[in-house]
């Protein structure tokens, strides 16, 4: 399987497509007018660069929507996975780069072992110790946060081959052990009966067990699987989740 692409499209209604056409086309009478014969053979030879630029040009106005789209589907995942009455309207959305489209909230009520719970209430899992992994694991215990990963089925190719150690000299901002779960359990709630990491593992360089080891995740045989691997691992099925905040 590859990094396929799940971010789900948003959708302008008709009308505010067409009012976005008119406004385009009574700006385009200034456009004809310093755009020189040179230029245009150059805009249709690289069309590609031409629709790259019309994208930026629209960019500020869709970043917000889609943070305005994530925290209402949020605020709906928590109600209805979790029973939890949340606002984020105010919350502090970071800036997006290009690949990451998924934003995830993490509520400061649910800790690793209440997310690992949850997801045990929906689907099969598996972790490698019988505690708490609240007793365990060394996870980020901030006030309510987002932050974005990429939006593939599988953790970041770009990261393949790289340890925990490799990742953090190199100031990778990694997903922690925490988000991981959330993330498994929202994209199972988005997609019923699907899962992440198929192929591969998450590696959660942005958690560690108090042994010093570093948290993983990934779909196998059928279950949700949390283990942990040595901080110098690895192998080319580790791959961390890249985040922006």
């Amino acid at each position: 399987m590859t990094n396929q692409k799940v971010s789900e499209p948003i959708m302008a209604e008709e009308k505010q497509i067409a009012e976005i056409k008119k406004t385009i086309d009574e700006a385009l009478p200034q456009i004809w007018k310093v755009l020189t014969r040179d230029d245009a053979i150059a805009l249709i030879g690289n069309k590609d660069e031409f629709n790259a630029g019309i994208r930026r040009a629209f960019e500020p106005y869709i970043k917000t929507k889609v943070a305005r789209y994530f925290t209402v589907e949020w605020t709906r995942f928590y109600a209805e996975v979790f029973g939890l009455e949340c606002d984020f309207t105010s919350i502090q959305v970071p800036v997006s780069r290009d690949g990451f489209g998924w934003l995830t909230i993490v509520d400061e009520r649910v800790t690793t072992e209440a997310a690992f719970l949850k997801a045990a209430e929906r689907f099969e899992c598996w972790k490698y110790i019988d505690c708490s992994l609240d007793e365990v694991v060394l996870d980020s215990q901030v006030p309510t946060y987002a932050r974005w990963f990429r939006d593939t089925v599988e953790a970041d190719e770009v990261h393949k081959n790289k340890s925990a150690y490799r990742i953090r000299n190199q100031g990778a901002n990694s997903i922690t052990l925490r988000e991981r779960i959330l993330l498994e359990i929202w994209y199972e709630w988005k997609n019923p009966g699907q899962h992440l990491d198929i192929q591969n593992i998450t590696l959660c360089a942005g958690s560690l067990t108090l042994g010093g080891g570093v948290p993983s995740c990934r779909w196998d045989v059928g279950e949700f699987r949390v283990d942990y691997f040595g901080p110098g691992s690895d192998r080319g099925r580790l791959r961390v989740r890249e985040g922006v905040s």
